[in-house]
């Protein structure tokens, strides 16, 4: 009974990622958290273009503040010019755009469905193990798939 449930709970699991992703699984970032997706994506890439240095990530940098021209126009503050601007930035451990950069590089490609589709395996991952924690908690097999659909959606 057990193999059953595990079985169905991956079943219903997979088929709502797929009705709810698989028409946007390759778009470009937007919606809710677009920032926070398109830095962490942009943080993937920059391991590709710096050589896989793990200790140094580096993310796109764009803000136009950080130009030559600009730091000498503002405040005293801002005379110092920047002489490397390759945007290596300071994050948590980086292990997962590390992991997402190297499937890139093995797969040869930059495009979003490879960050997209990693993520979603360690959500579904997170939510599988949520269900197995309830259902040993509860013994109840509607009780801990409702509590993961309630989560999930």
């Amino acid at each position: 009974m057990k193999i059953k449930q595990n079985r169905s709970c991956i079943l219903i699991l997979l088929i709502i990622s797929f009705l709810l992703y698989f028409g946007k699984i390759n778009s470009p970032v937007k919606d809710r958290h677009a920032w926070a997706m398109a830095d962490h994506f942009a943080i993937s890439l920059g391991f590709i273009d710096n050589g896989f240095d793990f200790f140094h990530p580096k993310t796109f940098c764009l803000n136009p503040q950080f130009s030559a021209n600009k730091l000498e126009e503002q405040s005293e503050f801002w005379t110092k010019t920047i002489e490397n601007t390759k945007g290596i930035t300071a994050i948590d451990f980086p292990i997962h755009h590390y992991c997402i950069a190297v499937l890139m590089k093995i797969l040869n490609t930059r495009e979003t469905y490879v960050f997209r589709l990693y993520m979603l395996a360690f959500s579904l991952l997170g939510l599988y193990y949520l269900f197995k924690s309830a259902l040993i908690i509860t013994k109840s097999f509607y009780f801990s798939i409702s509590i993961i659909l309630f989560t999930f959606l």
